[in-house]
Formats: C-alpha cells, sequence, structure tokens
C-alpha cells in the first residue's frame, strides 16, 4: 500500500482496562483501505490495540515519546507528531474512561485529529460510541 494510504490512529487513557472494547471499536473501523494501525506505544488501549493488529496481520508502528528529551510534555508532543504524520482519510479512535473533557491528553490529541480533518470515534468505558466529525470541530 502506497505510503500516504489512511491508517488508524488510537489513543486513550492509560489507566483504559478493557482489552475487549478496543477490539471490539477496532472490529468497527477497520477496513483494507488503511495502511497501518499507529499509537502511541503507552499502556492501556494503545497496547490492547497493538496486539489487535499484530493477531490480525495488521501493520503497526509505534509511536514512542522521548521523555529524557522532552519531559513531561512527551506524551503530548509524540501524540501531535503522530496526528501530524497522518496521511488524508486517516481515523482516530480514542478510549476514554467517562467523558472525554475528562481526559485531558485524549482530548487534546482528538482536538488535534479534528483541526487536520480526521474523524474521530471516541469509545467510553461503558462501551458507548461516537464519531465526530472534523467539520463539527469548534476549535479554532
Amino acid at each position: 500500500m502506497a505510503a500516504d494510504a489512511p491508517v488508524v490512529v488510537v489513543c486513550g487513557s492509560r489507566r483504559w482496562w478493557s482489552h475487549a472494547r478496543v477490539t471490539l471499536a477496532l472490529l468497527k473501523v477497520w477496513s483494507p483501505r488503511f495502511a497501518a494501525l499507529w499509537h502511541g506505544a503507552a499502556r492501556g488501549p494503545d497496547l490492547f490495540a497493538d496486539a489487535f493488529a499484530r493477531r490480525c496481520e495488521i501493520p503497526v508502528r509505534a509511536w514512542l515519546a522521548d521523555w529524557d528529551r522532552y519531559g513531561q510534555a512527551a506524551g503530548v508532543r509524540r501524540s501531535a507528531e503522530m496526528i501530524a504524520a497522518a496521511p488524508p482519510g486517516s481515523v482516530c479512535v480514542a478510549f476514554v474512561l467517562g467523558r472525554l473533557a475528562d481526559s485531558r491528553g485524549t482530548a487534546h490529541t482528538v482536538r488535534l485529529a479534528l483541526r487536520r480533518g480526521l474523524r474521530c470515534l471516541v469509545v467510553d468505558n461503558s462501551g458507548q460510541s461516537e464519531w465526530l466529525e472534523p467539520e463539527a470541530c469548534l476549535f479554532a
């Protein structure tokens, strides 16, 4: 598949516990039009998504945060780089405990994705999910 083919970007709370809900959400989203699954290599949804992709023989790219170089800003910086590199047509799947607004890092990643024109599927810990569309983004 071409280097500019869309990808699925996964982000979410490191306290996320449901491997099954990650799998169900990715089964809902995944299609052959995507070239790979990208994640930030954090515990929780990132590692669950990695396991899903490897089981399904989907190419995976783990974006590692450089904690030594950037300190506490490393995770936010890594997420911003991951979203900035996502080709057009990519989607973001975000896993949150409770409300998106209560998960600062995940909410920031979703805002960046929407600003870039990516659709975002937000999945909460009760299993409810909602697609957020870029045109509905009220962020400047």
